[in-house]
């Protein structure tokens, strides 16, 4: 337990839903604009409680549209991810 400007407060460190990769990518991302606002890493960071699967891909993936030469989103581009995906 932790106190702001005299109030108790509790850090809820483990995450119970999120699998192992998205944990540490959160963390990754997030750990460094937190600590730079003066939170500590003890009031940021997540702990992963649930594993990865083996064989499990990860639980992020970045979609690059190189034929779409729009800077808005495209949404024909996206069908396209999609439906690459639904074909796995």
């Amino acid at each position: 337990m932790e106190q702001v400007d005299g109030e108790a407060i509790t850090v809820l460190r483990d995450s119970y839903r999120s699998r192992v990769s998205l944990v540490e990518f959160v963390n990754a991302v997030f750990l460094p604009v937190f600590e730079a606002t003066g939170l500590e890493r003890g009031q940021v960071e997540l702990k992963p409680i649930r594993k990865d699967k083996e064989g499990q891909a990860c639980s992020l993936e970045v979609w690059l549209y190189p034929d779409s030469n729009k800077r808005a989103p495209d949404p024909d581009a996206l069908a396209l991810g999609i439906e690459g995906f639904l074909a796995l």
